[in-house]
């Protein structure tokens, strides 16, 4: 009897252990893109030897995002404004409107760079970066369109026989 007493205190600090890693401000936001790319064959293909950390801080929009890329694998983590500096590994720095355009190709890094829109640390590492924000943008466009569009299609056609009968 005492073993499942114990089995319900284990669980209930796994799922306050889950609540926590809800993440926050810009971390949660880039966190909810990314998230599928751990499902993406491509991206595991693409990625599978990789082990890589990037910081994003959004000056305007704290706390700052750590994702770290373990082969294939994404991991997030937030990170307040003064511990950025502390973290190893690529760092891109602007404001959450410049880093959102620099990620979806609207804004050229390197004129951002140059006008210092954003700031960077390890910039060939920060290629990849783009490249995960590349595929994620991809697989939420494609990816689930085209499953509700092959089912509403078989039912659609039974509907109208009963009909003419």
């Amino acid at each position: 009897m005492s073993e499942p007493t114990q089995a319900a205190p284990g669980e209930k600090p796994a799922e306050k252990k889950e609540k926590k890693k809800r993440l926050k401000g810009f971390a949660g936001m880039l966190s909810n893109m990314l998230k599928p790319l751990n499902e993406n064959a491509r991206f595991k293909e693409r990625f599978g030897a990789e082990v890589l950390t990037f910081v994003i801080n959004a000056t305007d929009f704290p706390p700052a995002a750590v994702i770290k890329v373990d082969k294939g694998t994404v991991a997030f983590e937030e990170a307040q404004p003064d511990e950025v500096k502390e973290i190893k590994g690529s760092l891109l720095q602007g404001t959450m409107d410049n880093i959102m355009k620099v990620a979806s190709g609207k804004l050229d890094p390197i004129k951002a760079i140059f006008k210092r829109q954003i700031k960077v640390k390890g910039a060939l590492k920060l290629l990849k970066l783009n490249k995960m924000f590349l595929y994620a943008m991809k697989a939420a466009t494609a990816g689930p369109s085209p499953a509700p569009a092959q089912q509403p299609a078989p039912a659609a056609q039974p509907g109208p026989d009963p009909g003419k009968a």
